[in-house]
């Protein structure tokens, strides 16, 4: 594992913002090898983080992961970050730098056919899930991860992931939804023409069943946290329509769940506020003694 000279990470700290720290650009230049580095004004640890999926013969391949971590003593709670389409592993490091100096431990995986991660995209299927839960499974076996206190976000198909691997991992304690999808029968009908159907078609079929095991809100009696779903209100990717029924299918559940608008958002919600949620949210729900309950909207929440 190469580890990168004091005068390269400078370079990858120019500016103030968590979004500006680290630039993506530069990681993904410095991660195409294994490759570690330590913020030392920050204690925090960036390393590679790979690791062999086995169960899905014959399509055994590693998955692209890095691990961004505080380096102080004992045992930290664990925040499992999935990027979307055409994003990978690096495309989080920033975010996960801002969360390390909260004090969570972080590991961001690209998802299966993108960034380093080998395998073949099946819009977040089978294959997807279960190669990020074995990321997730490895995460909080770490020492320095509070596997009692874990949590996942996702963002666009990211959060369709995310929504999916929930409801299999009994105890994870929140979960945040950025931009997702989570309906793709109702979904094809919203997008009209737009690419991503050509992505689902292509990815994962129009069999029935296909786009069943992809929705998440048929699975939402099973998933057993707290959740927050960020979305943009001008979103065409996602529709907005897709975060209202998620909500309101957890909220008829009785579930604890949050949806924060963003007004005027399209897609692409702004890094800043991603952030102020994620840390407003996962300090509510992480922070030991924490109640894993509570309905009420984040500041800035429209619903």
């Amino acid at each position: 594992m190469a580890c990168l000279t004091a005068a390269a990470v400078s370079a990858l700290l120019p500016l103030g913002t968590f979004a500006q720290e680290i630039r993506a650009q530069d990681l993904r230049a410095a991660f195409a090898r294994d490759t570690s580095l330590t913020l030392h004004d920050s204690n925090i640890r960036i390393e590679s983080y790979p690791y062999r999926v086995r169960s899905f013969p014959p399509d055994s391949f590693t998955m692209e992961a890095i691990l961004i971590r505080p380096l102080a003593e004992g045992s930290h709670p664990g925040v499992l970050m999935i990027p979307g389409y055409g994003r990978a592993a690096p495309d989080f490091v920033p975010l996960g730098v801002a969360l390390a100096k909260q004090g969570y431990a972080c590991l961001s995986i690209s998802q299966p056919g993108f960034g380093r991660s080998g395998g073949k995209p099946d819009f977040v299927g089978p294959l997807t899930v279960g190669s990020l839960l074995v990321g997730y499974e490895k995460f909080i076996a770490e020492p320095f991860v509070d596997g009692s206190r874990t949590a996942i976000f996702g963002y666009s198909r990211g959060a369709m992931a995310a929504s999916l691997m929930a409801p299999a991992i009994p105890g994870l304690r929140a979960a945040v939804f950025g931009g997702g999808i989570y309906d793709l029968e109702t979904a094809s009908a919203q997008l009209g023409d737009r690419g991503i159907k050509s992505n689902i078609v292509q990815e994962g079929g129009v069999d029935p069943a296909a786009l069943r095991i992809r929705s998440s809100i048929h699975l939402a009696d099973r998933i057993p946290c707290p959740v927050l779903i960020l979305h943009g209100e001008r979103d065409e990717s996602a529709p907005l329509a897709q975060a209202q029924a998620m909500t309101e299918r957890l909220r008829a559940l009785g579930k604890p769940v949050e949806l924060a608008v963003v007004p005027g958002a399209g897609h692409g919600l702004p890094a800043d506020t991603v952030l102020r949620n994620l840390i407003d949210f996962l300090g509510r729900h992480l922070a030991p003694g924490s109640v894993e309950a509570g309905t009420e909207e984040p500041r800035g929440a429209q619903k």
